[in-house]
């Protein structure tokens, strides 16, 4: 249920969006239609191409560029909507360190975990690399950074004394 609702109302929303803004703009379309037509076509003919050479290395290929899509996608999220905040450097930086350790360790726990039972599209399409040394060093630094968000967090909330409750529209 609540997958439904992420997925339509979020990211196919995103995507109606971007077509709105390209495809089904006229003004857009006649300035960028080189574009807008050439890389679909190259992108299906490479497609094509990988899937007659190696049906596994499309799917693989696919699921990375999918999981980079999400992970630039999460990033894309907090720029957003952190765009009017007045902090300094440090404090972005410990926002992106932090969006990016959430997104990434999921995937290198998938990569290196002793276990697993996740496939985005089809069984096998990311590389397994089991290690108990790396998916422990891995897990020590996720709650490393997320700790250090989350004094972050605190200690804004101490500093302005408010807490960051704002819905942005």
């Amino acid at each position: 249920m609540y997958w439904f609702f992420l997925v339509v109302f979020i990211d196919v929303a995103h995507v109606y969006s971007t077509l709105y803004r390209t495809y089904f703009n006229p003004e857009r379309f006649r300035k960028e239609s080189g574009l807008l037509i050439g890389i679909p076509l190259v992108c299906y003919f490479s497609g094509v191409l990988l899937y007659h050479i190696d049906g596994l290395l499309f799917w693989r290929i696919l699921a990375y560029l999918a999981v980079f899509h999400f992970i630039r996608q999460q990033y894309g999220f907090m720029r957003l909507y952190s765009r009017t905040e007045k902090t300094g450097r440090m404090m972005k930086m410990i926002d992106n360190v932090a969006i990016y350790t959430a997104t990434v360790y999921p995937i290198l726990y998938w990569h290196f975990g002793e276990s697993r039972n996740f496939n985005w599209f089809v069984a096998d399409d990311f590389i397994h690399f089991p290690s108990g040394t790396l998916t422990s060093l891995f897990t020590a630094l996720y709650f490393i950074i997320i700790a250090v968000y989350l004094l972050k967090e605190v200690w804004l909330s101490l500093k302005w004394r408010q807490i960051n409750l704002r819905v942005t529209c």
